[in-house]
C-alpha cells in the first residue's frame, strides 16, 4: 500500500469526522474533541512541556488510516507512570533524558488503544511494526533520548517490538456483575465490609449532605464556577497549579456534552462542598477531577466511589474506572487490574539497565496483584 507518514503539530490539521470514524465509542479520551480541547486551551503546548507531535498514517489520496497522540516532553509531570529515577540516572552520567517522546492521553491514566486505525485498510501487525520503527528512527534522527507509550491496551503490549521494555502497573476498577441496585451489590460483600460501607454513607447523610447529578449541557454558569473552584482547590492545597484550566473545561463541556456528567455534593445549607467530573463511554464510566472546598471525612469515598458505582448500576454500565492508585478502593469492591506501558530507550547501556529493572518490577507487580485480590470484600474471596 502506498502510504504517507506525517507528524502534525495540531489536531486542526485532521478532519474531526475522519478521526472519530477510527475511534472506539467506549474510549472517550481518544476522541477528537477531548484531545483538541487540550490543545486549544493550551494545556498542552510547548510552554507547558507537552508539545503535540502526533503520529499519523495517510493514503496517497489523503485519507487518514491511523493516528496516535504523541507529544514532545521536557519533563515527566502529568504522566502517572514514573520515570524520574531514569532521568536522574541520565543526569548523573552526563546525559540528557529530555526531550523524550510520549504517546499518551495527557494527564489521563486511562487504558485504551494508543493507535487508532482503519482495520479494513491496514493490518495491526503491519501498523505496529511501522509505528515502532518510525518512532525509533525519530529518536535517533531528532535526538530524543527515549519514547514511551503509556496505558496502551493489552494487545499493543503483547505485540510490541523486543526493543521496547514492558512495564506493568496496577489500577482498581469496579465491574458491574448484573446488580439490580446498590443494595444488591452490597449483598455480595462480606457482612463486615457491607456494614462498613453503609456506616460510611450514613455518617454523611446524617449531616444533611446530599448530592445532585448534572449533565454538562444542563450546567448553569454558577454550577460551572463551583466545579472549577472545587477542581482547583485540589491543587491549591498542595501549592501547585492545576494541570487543566477553565478554558479546557468550557470547550470539553461544549464539544462533548453527551460524555460529561458532574456530581455535586451539598451541605445541609445547600452550599456546594465538593464535585467530581465523570466521563461516560459506551459501557464504562470514568471518574475524574474531584475537588472539595472543605475537609469532611469520608466525602471522597461517596463522591468518587459509591455514587459512581450506583450510577453504573442504574444505567447498566459495565465498568467503573475511578482513576489511578488507591489501595483503599479494594475494600470498596474495586478489583486490581494490570496496566501496561512500553519504553524505548535509545542508549543501549541505559536500555539494558532499565530492562533489568523492569523485569524485577514486573515480578513484584504481578505478586502484588495476586496478593491484592485477597483484600477484596466479596463473600467468595479467600483471605488466607
Amino acid at each position: 500500500m502506498d502510504i504517507r507518514i506525517k507528524f502534525p503539530t495540531q489536531l486542526s490539521d485532521i478532519n474531526e469526522q475522519e478521526f472519530d470514524s477510527l475511534s472506539d465509542p467506549d474510549q472517550p479520551f481518544m476522541r477528537y474533541a477531548f484531545l483538541k480541547a487540550l490543545e486549544l486551551s493550551e494545556c498542552v503546548c510547548a510552554k507547558t512541556g507537552w508539545e503535540p507531535y502526533h503520529f499519523s498514517v495517510w493514503t496517497k489520496g489523503g485519507r487518514l488510516l491511523a493516528f496516535s497522540p504523541v507529544y514532545k516532553k521536557r519533563h515527566s509531570y502529568g504522566e502517572y507512570v514514573f520515570d524520574w529515577a531514569w532521568a536522574d540516572a541520565y543526569a548523573r552520567h552526563g546525559y540528557n533524558y529530555y526531550p523524550k517522546l510520549l504517546a499518551s492521553i495527557p494527564f489521563t491514566p486511562s487504558v485504551s488503544a494508543r493507535i487508532l486505525f482503519d482495520a479494513t485498510a491496514i493490518k495491526w501487525a503491519e501498523l505496529e511494526s511501522l509505528y515502532s520503527q518510525t518512532i525509533e528512527k525519530h529518536c535517533l534522527d531528532h535526538d530524543f533520548s527515549s519514547a514511551h507509550i503509556l496505558f496502551p491496551d493489552a494487545n499493543h503490549s503483547e505485540h510490541a517490538s523486543e526493543l521496547w521494555g514492558h512495564r506493568k502497573g496496577v489500577q482498581y476498577h469496579w465491574f458491574n456483575k448484573g446488580y439490580q441496585n446498590f443494595e444488591d451489590f452490597l449483598d455480595c460483600l462480606s457482612s463486615r465490609k457491607r456494614k462498613n460501607i453503609r456506616k460510611e454513607r450514613r455518617q454523611l447523610s446524617d449531616q444533611g449532605i446530599h448530592y445532585q447529578w448534572i449533565e454538562a449541557n444542563a450546567l448553569s454558569e454558577g454550577q460551572f464556577e463551583d466545579f472549577v473552584a472545587c477542581y482547583q482547590s485540589t491543587y491549591h492545597v498542595r501549592g501547585q497549579a492545576p494541570y487543566l484550566n477553565r478554558v479546557f473545561f468550557e470547550r470539553l463541556f461544549r464539544s462533548m456534552p453527551e460524555h460529561c456528567l458532574l456530581l455535586f455534593a451539598f451541605d445541609a445549607d445547600e452550599r456546594v462542598i465538593a464535585s467530581a467530573l465523570f466521563i461516560k463511554g459506551e459501557s464504562s464510566l470514568y471518574g475524574r477531577y474531584w475537588g472539595a472546598l472543605t475537609g469532611i471525612p469520608l466525602l471522597h469515598f461517596e463522591v468518587c466511589y459509591y455514587a459512581g458505582i450506583e450510577y453504573c448500576i442504574e444505567h447498566g454500565l459495565k465498568r467503573f474506572d475511578a482513576g489511578a492508585q488507591g489501595e483503599h478502593k479494594l475494600l470498596r469492591g474495586f478489583e486490581p487490574v494490570t496496566t501496561h506501558s512500553l519504553h524505548y530507550i535509545q542508549h543501549p547501556e541505559f536500555r539494558g539497565a532499565i530492562d533489568r529493572f523492569l523485569d524485577e518490577e514486573r515480578e513484584h507487580i504481578e505478586q502484588f496483584n495476586e496478593d491484592a485480590k485477597r483484600w477484596l470484600p466479596y463473600k467468595n474471596v479467600s483471605h488466607s
